[in-house]
């Protein structure tokens, strides 16, 4: 893997998947892995972004966290040292470039590496906590809590965020219509306008009380 560009990765790690790793290149809206796939290969990312969701029995996403460049996948790695199949699917949001070490290879460089051992688990633990985050948000944060501060946070300096209800809900963990019910009393309150495929934010103040952010 010569043409490789390691250079957002740890030294160690770097090394590593230049000698035993391979890439794997796909375009946006590519599945990487889905629900119930055997885990077969330590992730890196090289360029791009990925979402990790999970799928509701009725079909409802998830989305639990991104993939970005120089990151590795928590949960491809917790399945690894478990030997279970993903509980979750990943899927490309943009062309992506992934450095792909093979379990075999994983398991030997966990157990004699401890620079490789100590950064995987550096990443775990980070991932974990982000999750967990997550978790305590959905579990004690009111939907409009959470859906202020996401416009809020992801709107551009004009207060456009180009996202749909659909996705909006898959972000907040929450049901389309709870969703669109939010936007639409607020719309009504001139807090946001709703367009096709766009929230635009026209009163930063209200949804900053709202969300109990500092402005």
């Amino acid at each position: 893997m010569h043409n490789a560009d390691f250079s957002s990765l740890p030294g160690p790690l770097a090394e590593l998947l230049a000698k035993q790793g391979r890439v794997m290149e796909v375009e946006a809206n590519t599945s990487l892995f889905q629900m119930g796939d055997a885990c077969q290969s330590f992730v890196m990312m090289l360029s791009g972004k990925v979402r990790v969701q999970q799928l509701s029995e009725a079909g409802r996403e998830l989305v639990l966290y991104r993939i970005t460049t120089g990151q590795s996948c928590v949960i491809t790695t917790a399945c690894l040292l478990s030997s279970e199949p993903y509980p979750v699917e990943a899927v490309s949001e943009e062309r992506t470039r992934i450095a792909l070490l093979p379990q075999r290879d994983f398991d030997a460089a966990f157990a004699s590496n401890a620079e490789f051992r100590a950064s995987v688990f550096a990443t775990y633990g980070q991932r974990m906590a982000q999750m967990m985050g997550l978790l305590a948000e959905l579990a004690f944060e009111p939907l409009d809590r959470r859906l202020a501060r996401h416009l809020l946070r992801h709107a551009d300096g004009q207060g456009r965020l180009e996202i749909t209800q659909d996705r909006l809900a898959a972000e907040l963990g929450s049901a389309r219509e709870a969703v669109n019910r939010k936007l639409n009393v607020w719309q009504r309150q001139k807090w946001v306008k709703l367009a096709r495929g766009q929230v635009i934010v026209l009163d930063r103040g209200r949804l900053h009380k709202l969300a109990e952010l500092v402005s």
